[in-house]
């Protein structure tokens, strides 16, 4: 039954499509290089350019030596390839629209003078972190900002249906992935009946996040309640590199006082009342006050893009703006791939070089290129503690044996690594030094880091710091240490296997 859902699927059908186009290609190509050799060696010339190309491109190494390798070992088949899967970027028209989305909601995203010199009187790392973010990015920190933190599914859930039934003004929801069960029909419940009571709502996913969970046609459904919804980037049958720039983001924004960002996506599974790989660990941060305006402005961001629409911002000003007591700062933002600049990646770099004492990493995938294997082996080669959990019970395999490749180089430098032995960890968090932490969506893999639009919140001498270190030390209680003698008698055949797809990790 399993296996005929899955022929009958809509993943499966558009994958059959793309590759009957992709063979039709490759095939044509092959038959006219029999027909005319002349073509054969003209191909041994394009790909010898091509590879001086992106050999001088602005890239990580490791992504160039991914592409290299199938190129000039199979001409034709890798310089098609290359050109249809290799794009980084949207297609030059959609990275426009988004800059220009961008830069108009970043003039909503005003600095206040009051942070501005509360920053610049904090000590060098900490000013210099804030202010990469603001400069780099246009997201500015924020104080008058209370905050919360959820270790698991469970909290953030029962946190999340309570804010919502609270609503009085908007509701805006942009997850990954929705799929349908107990979980989300709880949620549904009170968004529906918000809409009914004349509440703006507001509801973005991603196609190939929900393309095998919901209906085609769901977003017609959800308008039939009032409320507002936008599919994210479709998933058509054509050969086209935008299909690998995903909305990987998970925020909810209430009322612009209270928002949540969070690994979380809106499935029975991570709230562990569905088993898939064991218990789903993940986490979540809430934040009332005004930092939750820096991520209904991220929000924004996305549903101006897929909507082609221009939101007045000036009509969701929050009805109340009572005073917070100060309790350090949360600085909301977000990282796309309209951009040449990697700002998520200089951000956990910005971390890792910072810290002094210790540095705690949660992260459902360890897919390293070199900058990040450096700069951890340097962090832990000058006596910072560095500490890294992932999953024992993975959800990709092939990715689980890729960040297994990543283990002996990181413990033969002091770097210790724990498996999560009760299932999954799917929580994306860094905290180091009781000083700093980021929660949110960001995986430490090539895809997050460079391809998708994902976003979290760097949280700087807040009280919520201290806790996500605790429940990251309480987590390790129910770990298994990875020792590098336990990786150095691994079998031969995996660890060639290892080897091999560690070649071309940024691909996958």
């Amino acid at each position: 039954m399993k296996v005929l859902h899955i022929f009958r699927s809509r993943l499966f059908l558009f994958f059959t499509i793309i590759g009957i186009q992709l063979w039709f290609v490759i095939s044509a190509a092959y038959m006219l290089g029999g027909t005319f050799p002349i073509l054969n060696g003209l191909l041994r010339a394009a790909s010898l350019f091509l590879v001086l190309w992106i050999v001088n491109k602005k890239q990580d190494p490791s992504y160039k030596i991914a592409w290299i390798i199938p190129i000039l070992v199979f001409p034709l088949f890798g310089i098609l390839i290359y050109f249809f899967f290799s794009q980084r970027k949207l297609r030059r028209k959609e990275r426009r629209r988004g800059q220009s989305i961008y830069r108009n909601t970043a003039a909503c995203l005003s600095d206040d003078d009051g942070v501005c010199r509360l920053i610049a009187g904090e000590e060098q790392d900490g000013e210099r972190l804030l202010s990469y973010i603001r400069k780099a990015g246009n997201y500015p920190a924020f104080s008058n900002t209370q905050t919360e933190f959820f270790g698991m599914g469970e909290s953030f859930l029962a946190s999340l249906l309570h804010e919502l039934k609270k609503a009085g003004q908007y509701i805006f929801l942009e997850f990954f992935t929705i799929n349908e069960g107990r979980a989300w029909e709880a949620i549904l419940d009170i968004l529906k009946q918000k809409a009914h009571n004349g509440i703006e709502v507001r509801i973005l996913y991603d196609d190939m996040g929900c393309i095998d969970h919901l209906p085609h046609n769901y977003c017609r459904e959800l308008e039939s309640y009032g409320i507002r919804c936008e599919v994210f980037n479709r998933f058509v049958p054509v050969v086209d590199s935008m299909f690998n720039n995903r909305d990987h983001r998970k925020i909810a924004v209430i009322d612009g006082r209270t928002a949540f960002v969070c690994g979380t996506n809106l499935a029975d599974e991570y709230f562990n009342l569905k088993e898939r790989f064991g218990v789903w660990k993940d986490a979540c941060l809430m934040m009332k006050g005004d930092a939750a305006w820096g991520f209904l402005i991220v929000f924004l961001q996305m549903w101006d893009f897929a909507a082609h629409e221009k939101t007045d911002v000036s009509l969701l000003r929050p009805l109340q703006t009572d005073a917070i007591p100060a309790d350090g700062y949360v600085q909301p933002y977000a990282s796309n791939p309209f951009d040449d600049l990697p700002l998520a990646e200089n951000i956990y770099l910005g971390m890792i070089a910072g810290a002094k004492k210790y540095l705690y990493v949660n992260t459902p995938y360890l897919v390293l290129n070199s900058s990040l294997r450096n700069a951890l082996c340097a962090a832990a080669g000058s006596g910072v503690d560095v500490r890294i959990t992932v999953p024992h019970i993975p959800d990709k395999k092939i990715v689980f044996l890729l960040t297994r490749a990543n283990y002996r180089a990181l413990l033969e430098c002091g770097v210790k690594i724990y498996e999560f032995t009760p299932g999954f960890i799917h929580a994306k968090t860094y905290v180091c030094d009781d000083k700093f932490a980021v929660v949110g969506t960001i995986n430490t893999d090539y895809r997050s880091l460079f391809l998708h639009f994902e976003c979290a919140a760097l949280l700087y001498r807040n009280s919520s710091i201290p806790v996500i270190r605790d429940d990251f030390l309480s987590t390790l209680k129910t770990c298994r240490e990875i020792s590098l003698d336990e990786m150095q008698k691994e079998k031969w055949y995996i660890k060639f296997l290892q080897t091999v797809l560690n070649m071309f990790a940024p691909l996958l």
